[in-house]
């Protein structure tokens, strides 16, 4: 287990000197040794688009992969990079309403046989 932890701790190592100085101080970025995985974190919309760019121009736009988030209000996406899993959280809006009135319609209708 512990050779695991150093052999992933190694590569986020590596992962850090290639990338580190590619990245402002400012971006909330997360390491997890035991999963091998950054993760970024933004807080506004303004964050957001300024870390997706910055993210897209250190580690390319192809290839990542959409993931619902576990509240199903965003998706986060991630990508393989040097060994590092790279998962960019809340990336992208689902577009989903949190809250609208519910269409009558919705409601189904139980039909009955009428006694002759």
């Amino acid at each position: 287990m512990l050779d695991k932890q150093a052999r992933n701790l190694q590569v986020l190592s590596d992962f850090l000197t290639r990338h580190s100085s590619k990245f402002p101080e400012e971006l909330s970025m997360y390491f997890q040794v035991d999963g091998c995985s950054v993760s970024i974190h933004m807080h506004s919309e303004a964050e957001r688009a300024a870390a997706l760019a910055i993210v897209g121009e250190v580690f390319g736009r192809s290839d990542w992969q959409a993931e619902l988030d576990y509240r199903g209000k965003f998706y986060d996406w991630d990508k393989e990079i040097d060994g590092v899993r790279v998962r960019i959280v809340s990336a992208q809006g689902t577009g989903v309403k949190e809250k609208f009135p519910v269409n009558p319609k919705l409601f189904p209708l139980q039909l009955s046989e009428v006694a002759s």
